[in-house]
């Protein structure tokens, strides 16, 4: 039997027993009331007891989340040191100073994208540089992320997260230190995010709709060879918003 289901049903195991003895037995009055009583407690504390546990897995949960992203940031971080130190081996000190000031921009950037409105989007959009790695993103902002529903910001975070797996497909094949160019924008109450990449994204941008179960609240439309515009739509209102 699966944790979760012991974790239920053993807190319930005396209020059962209660419940059987009530029904088997003829109980006099009092009898009952004092048997009531004990399968109310009983209930509460398995209550009780389930929320305990509910929340000792969340947290547990958190802290494996925690521990695999400090794991991801140290092993991005050791890359970045083994780089200058390279720079320094080589007696290139004249180049440590320009990516230094990469690598501070690109911290300026993590900084104000964690000031983002939608704290799954927010972590979305800060790991893309970490979860495509050899991508260069610059990330624009020319609406409120506060207008955004909830709902909105959910959908947008969950197609990044599968955007970012299906460019690692792209890589092979993608210039060094290909960038990508992200805009978000609205249109009354549709998100629009455009993505211009110096390579066509046709397969990474469709593969990370069909992945992302978006099919029915999203559309897109293509602006040359090497831009998409994604349409999130508002769920309230699907059926209403097209693309033109």
């Amino acid at each position: 039997m699966p944790d979760k289901w012991k974790a239920w049903l053993k807190p319930t195991i005396p209020a059962g027993i209660m419940l059987v003895a009530m029904i088997a037995y003829p109980w006099p009055w009092w009898g009952r009331m004092i048997l009531g009583a004990v399968v109310w407690a009983s209930i509460v504390w398995a209550q009780r007891r389930a929320e305990r546990i509910t929340e000792r897995t969340i947290l547990v949960r958190e802290a494996e989340t925690a521990l695999r992203w400090l794991s991801r940031l140290r092993h991005d971080w050791l890359n970045e040191i083994q780089v200058l130190l390279g720079y320094c081996s080589m007696n290139k000190t004249d180049r440590v100073r320009p990516y230094l000031l990469r690598l501070a921009k690109e911290l300026e950037q993590e900084r104000s994208l964690s000031q983002v409105s939608h704290p799954l989007l927010a972590v979305a959009l800060i790991q893309l540089r970490h979860q495509a790695p050899g991508w260069r993103w610059q990330i624009e902002f020319r609406m409120e992320t506060s207008d955004l529903s909830a709902q909105q910001g959910d959908d947008a975070a969950v197609y990044l997260e599968n955007l970012a797996k299906c460019l690692m497909t792209v890589s092979a094949v993608a210039p060094e230190d290909a960038s990508v160019r992200m805009v978000f924008d609205s249109d009354r109450d549709t998100l629009l995010i455009t993505l211009t990449s110096q390579v066509p994204l046709t397969d990474a941008v469709e593969v990370a709709r069909v992945q992302s179960g978006l099919q029915d609240c999203t559309e897109t439309k293509r602006n040359g060879e090497n831009e998409w515009i994604i349409r999130f739509l508002n769920r309230s209102v699907i059926g209403k918003a097209r693309l033109k």
